[in-house]
């Protein structure tokens, strides 16, 4: 994951000019189209924009009796407070990591260097620093505390003597993180900042009946799977010595940057390295979103030999999916369970636990359960976007793993999202005799983290029989 950032010759003259006035080590400058040979020496500040410095979070220490603090030999007593750093792998090796710091008395930031600590996110190197030295003196009284602030920002000095200062989640050239009574002292982890690599994941499925449909948000940097079915294009399946010779191929556009990535969504089985053209099977396309992406374009086609490319592309205007930049916020609740098994198909009842399918509800009456989740500022937002929200249910059958089954979303109620999942009848019926299912309804806003319900079980009566199956004890 590589990230670059740029520093105009006047933009490097101001910031060293603010941090001079402040406190930091001085870096001169001249004119604002060179600099003089001590900034040379020295290297150039500027600011990190794109992920290569963040202030995961800080807090105060705690302590035996409210918060820790460390006091000089006859001196002031200061509350202590632990940070925690990451900077991107690519940042140049040899680099230093250190917390600059400035209280509300104080006239010049002090500095304290970060040490190496723990296990990062994928793309990161992660570092803490303690601080706990001219920080806010423990012995303010409550009204100076209400009225003190304890000013933080982290950078990276490079072997050059260069400094990057994070400013990813302070917008300003000229800002720090502000540690203050409304904010408890702390600043918190933010989902949103600095989401490493892989760190989401969408899927976008394309429909035998030539629908579409999302599960959970496009993100940059995020991945993105393709499941297309192959039933949408038939027309181009030749053979030759026996071997498939036609392909489905899915193209991914990135706008506003117009780069492309494609791949083969079919596939068959080969037991002895010779594809079985009886196994055709689809293949899911996993990408990754670059950043900078506002939107994608996808479309397929096919080709083989004697016969033209065949095109899956809504009508050549290409399937159109939005990208963003910020991460919904995770599930907070989910709950409000209720089933239908009866011939009015009405989600009326509490889940029952179990479920027992027999012969009157496989000929007479409906079989699915309903669920709400709740994600603030998502579900209770408008306009709606069902599609940044994820509903699955995970199952197994007499302890084998079934494939996950997408919830089909119901609509709003009050401030939450509802879904219903249909309790699976064709492989309850037509695959082999069962005894006991047991599903979970799970949800996620990144398709990396999800929150899920208690799991249930579902339970056949021998009367949900299949003739076929011989016995139905």
């Amino acid at each position: 994951m590589t990230r670059s950032f740029f520093v105009s010759p006047f933009f490097a003259v101001a910031f060293a000019v603010f941090f001079s006035a402040c406190g930091v080590e001085t870096i001169h400058a001249e004119t604002h189209d060179g600099l003089s040979n001590t900034a040379q020496s020295l290297g150039t500040d500027s600011a990190d924009r794109n992920c290569q410095v963040i202030l995961r979070h800080i807090e105060r220490v705690p302590g035996t009796s409210g918060f820790a603090t460390t006091c000089s030999s006859g001196g002031p007593c200061f509350f202590q407070w632990q940070a925690v750093i990451d900077i991107a792998s690519d940042v140049a090796p040899g680099s230093a990591v250190w917390l600059q710091y400035k209280s509300t008395d104080a006239t010049t930031w002090s500095h304290k260097q970060a040490m190496l600590s723990g296990t990062a996110p994928a793309g990161f190197t992660r570092y803490t620093v303690a601080i706990d030295t001219d920080t806010l003196n423990a012995s303010m009284s409550n009204t100076a505390l209400q009225h003190a602030r304890l000013n933080v920002l982290p950078y990276a000095r490079t072997p050059d003597g260069s400094r990057l200062f994070d400013h990813n989640r302070v917008t300003s050239d000229f800002d720090s993180y502000a540690l203050a009574a409304n904010n408890q002292w702390s600043i918190a982890e933010d989902a949103n900042a600095c989401r490493p690599a892989s760190a989401s994941s969408a899927t976008l499925q394309f429909k035998s009946n030539f629908t579409q449909a999302q599960y959970g948000p496009l993100l940059t940097g995020g991945k993105a799977v393709i499941e297309y079915d192959l039933n949408r294009m038939i027309g181009c399946r030749g053979t030759h010595n026996g071997y498939p010779a036609w392909d489905t191929t899915a193209v991914v556009k990135f706008q506003p940057q117009g780069t492309t990535v494609e791949r083969s969504v079919r596939g068959f089985d080969a037991p002895n390295g010779v594809p079985d053209i009886s196994t055709l099977h689809s293949v899911p396309f996993e990408f990754t979103i670059p950043q900078g992406t506002q939107r994608i374009e996808v479309w397929f086609f096919n080709t083989g030999l004697g016969c033209g490319p065949q095109y899956d592309s809504n009508l050549g205007a290409n399937y159109r999916f939005n990208v963003s930049d910020l991460a919904p916020a995770p599930v907070a609740w989910v709950g409000n369970g209720a089933a239908s098994l009866s011939r009015n198909c009405e989600a009326n009842i509490a889940i029952p636990e179990p479920i027992v399918l027999d012969g009157y509800i496989r000929e007479r009456a409906c079989s699915f359960v309903e669920i709400e989740a709740w994600v603030p500022g998502l579900t209770d937002a408008t306009p709606a976007k069902p599609e940044w929200l994820a509903a699955r249910a995970e199952a197994t059958l007499d302890g084998q793993t079934l494939p996950s089954i997408w919830l089909n979303y119901l609509g709003r109620s009050g401030n939450n999202y509802r879904y219903r999942f249909v309790l699976p009848r064709d492989t309850l019926y037509y695959g082999a005799k069962w005894s006991e299912l047991k599903y979970t309804l799970a949800f996620s806003t990144d398709g990396v983290n999800w929150m899920r319900d208690v799991t249930h079980t579902v339970k056949r009566d021998p009367t949900w029989c299949n003739p076929a199956w011989g016995s139905c004890q």
